[in-house]
């Protein structure tokens, strides 16, 4: 019991932290202020930057520095995951959203840049991209370092206006600049339109600026920059003034899978959901011909620890064993005789791993090689019993269960790898693995709930309902509205929801199934209400008939209720139990109930699990995450980045 607990306790845990490690699209990022290096100075750091209508960004750069020590050039690293925010009137970062840069054709211009200096190396790391530029030896003195590349930021997500706000110079660079000269050309003119130019560092009250408006070029120029200073530019253009070429087809087909897959699971729930009642028939006596293992089965859907352990009352009563009282919670348990020829295929393999080159047995004894032989028994209950359940609406829904693990799967992909960052992502993806194994389990076993105490059954459906809460909550939280046109599509969930439910009324039994199911109903109700007086009767016509039903009962979840009741009617000891002492029947009766449980928690250990199937999967993903820094004084706008000094 405390290894279950233990591993409830884990995948709880695994679940909680991939809710905490989930970032999503408005993640707060830390902002990088470099340390100051005296080793170089910045004469002079000219932009030049083009925008098209697509808001491509063609940047010219040429940054002339002279170095008092030896270094082989400047690494320049621009950013490439981004969180963009607007300032307000007090300066506080507002209205953040999380964006990728697309940074393509860099090119070093040689014929401007001093001669010896090339593009050493390109390195991608943490959310930006590194250029080396320089030579392979040191030098020291004033160098020159031309280059240009593209840059596209993408749709601003603001269907408000259309935002040009970048970062000229980023707050990344950790020397001082003397002289900083940019220029931006617009697709059209900006004459007309308001312009907010920021200067200063992180943690610093801004500086406005002015600039020159040419038709569509605003230039502007500022002198003596210290380090971690950075210049930004923000204007409003009306909505549509840029125009974007985004592909709405990976969503749309998204979209048109979830409402396919949302019809098709209530549409195929309507074929094969149970259309037959199961009619319930009084029974005084044990089914004839059925194994307590096989009667657990039909019962639940399925072999459980229990299932099997009854198996040892049963034959004992059969007389093919002897139970021997050993104390402290064990027992001895001796083979009288073979079973026979005509016993059941589990009884045979069951019987013969318990005693295979013994002739007794105690509970403390039982390993691996009798968990081995129990799931040898399992298989071999649910071939010879198929023929009372159907598996085709299970199979179906099997299937559905899988489609909509690798739906949820490919909107996580889209969500949390190709358009945003890792561990949105990765949360969807292990959210739906957790609840692709909860339905592949019920599935498995749908019927299994009936065995399983009221408390356990509220506490488990208040969990799922935190577990779905939470999620929703969480993505709420920490995503942000317009992190795509269709609100992060967090009703997917509906899916697994739909599937949970609707799989608890689907039809798993043939007739002759139900049939067998009603009697074993009624015979569970008769013990649950039948009085004393009738149970006396039917102990006087047959003396034995309490030990015939007891492994029944157990099997039906009844056991302890049975005793009770039998607590005050003599039975008398079964001939089969030895004990040191006489036991009342009372105590006799919880003697074997106490063995039965004992031997049932033993199995338990070797027959599967569903919690550890979905520790192994999630315990396989990765707990590791990142953090992006954006530019800006504040991390307001896109781009800037910095550099510094390599040796």
């Amino acid at each position: 019991m405390t290894k279950k607990v233990l591993a409830i306790l884990f995948f709880c845990i695994i679940i909680l932290a991939c809710f905490i490690g989930m970032s999503g699209c408005s993640t707060t990022n830390q902002i990088y202020l470099p340390e100051e290096n005296q080793d170089y100075v910045i004469n002079n750091y000219n932009v030049d930057i083009t925008v098209d209508e697509n808001k491509t960004l063609l940047i010219k750069e040429s940054i002339t520095a002279t170095f008092t020590d030896y270094y082989k050039g400047i690494v320049r690293y621009i950013p490439i995951d981004e969180s963009v925010g607007e300032i307000d009137e007090n300066g506080n970062l507002t209205n953040t959203k999380n964006y990728k840069n697309t940074i393509s054709d860099f090119v070093f211009d040689h014929d401007n840049s001093s001669s010896g200096m090339s593009l050493i190396k390109t390195q991608t790391s943490s959310g930006y991209k590194f250029y080396y530029l320089g030579s392979y030896s040191n030098f020291i003195g004033t160098k020159t370092f031309t280059f240009s590349y593209k840059l596209n930021p993408g749709d601003d997500r603001d269907t408000s206006k259309d935002s040009f706000y970048f970062n000229i110079v980023g707050t990344g660079w950790d020397t001082k600049i003397e002289k900083l000269n940019w220029t931006i050309t617009f697709p059209s003119s900006t004459s007309n339109l308001d312009y907010y130019i920021y200067q200063g560092r992180i943690g610093q009250d801004a500086t406005g600026q002015k600039a020159t408006l040419n038709g569509n070029t605003i230039s502007s120029s500022s002198t003596n920059l210290d380090y971690g200073e950075a210049v930004t530019l923000k204007i409003d253009f009306e909505e549509g003034y840029f125009s974007f070429n985004r592909s709405y087809l990976y969503d749309i087909i998204l979209l048109t899978g979830f409402f396919v897959l949302l019809v098709l699971i209530f549409v195929l729930f309507a074929k094969y959901r149970k259309k037959e009642i199961v009619v319930d028939v009084v029974e005084f006596s044990a089914p004839e011909n059925l194994t307590p293992t096989e009667a657990g089965f039909v019962y639940d859907g399925a072999v459980q620890g229990k299932d099997l352990s009854s198996l040892l009352v049963y034959w004992a009563d059969k007389g093919y064993l002897q139970i021997i009282d050993k104390g402290k919670n064990d027992a001895e348990f001796k083979k009288l005789k073979d079973l026979p020829e005509n016993a059941k295929i589990h009884e045979k393999i069951y019987f013969n791993s318990l005693f295979e080159n013994r002739e007794t047995f105690t509970l403390k004894l039982l390993g691996q090689k009798e968990g081995n032989a129990a799931l040898s028994a399992k298989k071999s209950v649910d071939m010879t019993n198929k023929n009372y359940f159907v598996n085709s609406g299970k199979n179906v829904f099997n299937f559905l269960n899988f489609i909509v693990l690798a739906f949820l799967f490919l909107d996580a992909l889209k969500l949390g790898f190709m358009a945003h960052q890792f561990w949105y992502g990765a949360s969807r993806i292990i959210f739906a693995i957790v609840f692709f194994f909860i339905i592949k389990s019920r599935l498995k076993n749908p019927e299994i709930e009936k065995t399983q105490k009221l408390t356990f059954r509220i506490f488990k459906y208040i969990f799922f309902a935190l577990l779905f809460i939470g999620f929703y909550l969480l993505n709420l939280l920490y995503t942000e509205a317009y992190c795509d046109p269709f609100y992060t599509r967090l009703f997917f969930i509906v899916l697994p929801i739909a599937l949970f439910f609707t799989i608890a009324h689907l039809e798993y039994r043939t007739k002759k199934g139900r049939e067998l199911l009603g009697k074993l109903n009624g015979l569970k109700t008769y013990i649950e209400v039948a009085e004393k007086d009738k149970l006396e009767a039917l102990v006087k016509d047959d003396p034995k008939i309490f030990y015939h039903i007891l492994p029944y009962a157990y099997v039906l979840g009844v056991s302890e209720v049975y005793i009770n009741k039998f607590k005050d009617i003599p039975i008398g000891s079964p001939d089969y139990l030895v004990t040191s002492s006489p036991l009342s029947t009372i105590l006799t009766l919880n003697f074997l109930n106490n063995s039965l449980n004992l031997v049932s928690i033993n199995l338990a250990t070797y027959l599967p699990s569903v919690t550890k199937s979905i520790i192994r999967t999630v315990g396989t993903v990765a707990s590791t995450g990142r953090t992006f820094t954006g530019g800006g004084f504040s991390g307001g706008g896109f781009g800037g980045g910095g550099g510094g000094a390599f040796k």
